[in-house]
């Protein structure tokens, strides 16, 4: 008798506060550094301070990884990275 796998949960994530779903959000549209720095009002090197300190509270080593984990917890959703309706 074969015995049924059981789904594993993954721990949930952080909250990310509103500045870190605001970067990660367009990170995760795909725009390069340089935009989405300006797109928030820093510098280039305060944006990768921001997006280090996201990654590490998220347990991610890539960006791409806190991508997948934020879209997976339901923290990114489709459409507009900037929030707009």
């Amino acid at each position: 008798m074969a015995l049924a796998a059981s789904p594993t949960q993954e721990p949930a994530i952080p909250q990310p506060t509103p500045d870190e779903l605001a970067l990660l959000r367009l990170m995760a549209a795909g725009f390069t550094d340089e935009i989405v720095a300006q797109k928030l009002g820093v510098t280039g090197r305060t944006l990768r301070r921001r997006l280090r300190s996201a990654m590490d509270k998220l347990g991610a080593s890539s960006r791409f990884e806190a991508g997948f984990k934020l879209a997976r917890s339901g923290w990114l959703e489709a459409g507009d990275p900037e929030g707009r309706a």
